[in-house]
């Protein structure tokens, strides 16, 4: 017999979200009803009490779940950004 696996098991909002994994967050107020991919994006998209848009945080969303952005993306875009910086200034 196969055990549950938690990480399997699709949870689903009032709203129409659904998502699979324990350790997700979705926001259930009216105005937001965002999924996170963890606690501590859900929290830091409540700043003082209210709702930020988790693209102001720097966070990408990907198949309906915001979460961190790719270190090597990231890396190569700020890389990106010094050599056009550099030319600029030369």
């Amino acid at each position: 017999m196969t055990r549950d696996d938690p990480s399997n098991h699709q949870i689903r909002c009032r709203c129409g979200a659904a998502w699979m994994g324990p350790v997700r967050a979705h926001c259930g107020s009216p105005d937001c009803h965002r999924t996170f991919d963890d606690a501590e994006l859900f929290d830091a998209h409540r700043r003082r009490g209210r709702c930020t848009d988790p693209a102001e945080l720097g966070l990408t969303g990907k198949g309906g779940i915001w979460q961190r952005p790719d270190p090597a993306l990231t890396a190569g875009a700020a890389a990106h950004r010094a050599r056009a910086s550099s030319r600029r200034a030369s």
